[in-house]
């Protein structure tokens, strides 16, 4: 009987790795696995670039002169016709985060990708003809991108929400042919804003970010559901709403400049990971001369290099501004780091296969 129940019961869901380095020109890749605090070596090919995004099941995007989709686990790659390895336009387009539509085994994914300064371009992996398109951006620079529902979004970082229109130019390839901003109510809480983030929340917009009560105070995170106001016979200024969040009951959030996630934790899972929680890796790092907080853990060290150690804080042990007031608790997981590349490195978030 008790095999019967447990043949019955829902799989335990993948929880993220935490890659402890964005940067990646080595033979081995270590992962961090916070699910029981373990430091794994994935061997894989040595390819000097970085990496600006990711899919479930282990899909990571490589990125330096050429895109490449690479699978971290298996080594299996997505062929990419030559159209769709370079986004080319008159002037050099630096790519900063690339979101999937659906797997990229799949002809029909479309990938997004957030550039510095020419808005949001898009490919298609079916269509091999067709290359990258690219649409202005209609607000100033971009904070985040995501798919949700299928539906394309944006965030800028006026706070403006834009929710894209995607049809197919002549050669088959998807452009975007409307861009809507959404007309949304601005968090009261939006003053003192770092690190905005938007995903898919079991199926709605959700919004993340950093704040602070004032300057000096620790930074602590707010998240909100995007829904919609109905018309009921009143006149009403906004059409959407961001509803504020403050439990995330029996999910956990990992969020990170290139990859977040929303993931069920089952109430009798016995792993580090606790529900109710935000994991998020800091973009960046902390100077080799940096004091660090009496509370965070050593996890590792990078290549076996005493300059560059990983660490983390569980916001838990420190004092915040504001504590009586529910909000939800968050780990950070950050890099004390010595060369210039480590200035814009980072953890990210990978997902891996179910094997």
């Amino acid at each position: 009987m008790a095999s019967a129940v447990a043949r019955a019961a829902p799989p335990m869901p993948l929880l993220p790795w935490l890659l402890l380095s964005k940067y990646d020109g080595n033979i081995t890749k270590s992962a961090y696995c916070p699910e029981d605090g373990t430091v794994v070596t994935v061997p894989r090919k040595s390819v000097v670039c970085w990496i600006i995004g990711g899919h479930d099941g282990g899909w990571l995007v490589y990125y330096l002169l050429a895109l490449r989709i690479v699978n971290l686990f298996s080594g299996v790659e997505v062929t990419l016709a030559e159209k769709q390895r370079q986004v080319v336009r008159a002037t050099h387009v630096h790519l900063l985060k690339i979101v999937f539509s659906q797997a990229p085994t799949s002809g029909d994914c479309i990938l997004a990708a957030m550039t510095l300064s020419c808005g949001v371009a898009l490919c298609r992996l079916g269509c091999t003809e067709g290359g990258w398109t690219i649409q202005g951006s209609p607000s100033g620079n971009l904070a985040d991108i995501t798919f949700c529902n299928g539906n394309l979004y944006a965030l800028y970082y006026q706070g403006v929400l834009v929710k894209f229109e995607i049809g197919v130019n002549k050669d088959g390839a998807p452009m975007i042919t409307a861009a809507y901003p959404l007309v949304v109510n601005h968090p009261s809480s939006i003053d003192y804003v770092k690190d905005y983030h938007i995903f898919d929340m079991n199926g709605k917009l959700a919004l993340a970010f950093k704040t602070t009560w004032s300057i000096s105070s620790e930074p602590f995170f707010k998240v909100f559901l995007l829904v919609d106001i109905h018309d009921d016979g009143s006149k009403a200024h906004y059409k959407h709403k961001w509803l504020e969040v403050t439990n995330l009951d029996d999910y956990a959030l990992f969020l990170g400049k290139t990859f977040s996630k929303v993931v069920h934790v089952p109430a009798d899972t016995h792993c580090n990971i606790k529900r109710n929680r935000i994991y998020y890796t800091r973009h960046g790092c902390l100077d080799k001369h940096g004091v660090i907080p009496r509370s965070t853990v050593f996890l590792a060290t990078w290549n076996d290099s005493d300059h560059q150690i990983y660490y983390m804080e569980d916001d838990m042990k420190k004092d915040v501004a504001g504590d009586d007031l529910k909000r939800i608790r968050s780990i950070q997981y950050f890099m004390k780091g010595s060369t210039s590349r480590s200035s814009t490195n980072g953890g990210m978030w990978v997902v891996p296969p179910d094997i």
